[in-house]
């Protein structure tokens, strides 16, 4: 189970090195947007979970993570974009 985004980038890494020739360009979008905290949250939910499945969490295992992540006690930590608008 997914924590916070440090959890999230240790799957990265994880994934990055377990990389095939074609996940390449995958990963290399994801460097980007793991590369700051809030740029996971500002993407639709289900865009996060299937990114969430990529780096190897079953289906169900990652829309708990993702909602774990984005719960009131974790949100004050990052900005979301309902904080933007």
């Amino acid at each position: 189970m997914i924590n916070n985004i440090e959890d999230v980038r240790k799957l990265y890494e994880l994934k990055k090195n377990k990389a095939g020739e074609n996940d390449i360009e995958k990963i290399d979008n994801l460097k980007v947007l793991l590369s700051d905290d809030n740029l996971f949250f500002m993407i639709p939910m289900d865009t996060a979970i299937g990114i969430l499945t990529f780096l190897g969490l079953e289906e169900r295992e990652a829309v708990l993570s993702y909602r774990k992540l984005i719960s009131p006690s974790q949100r004050n930590e990052y900005v979301t974009i309902s904080n933007k608008i």
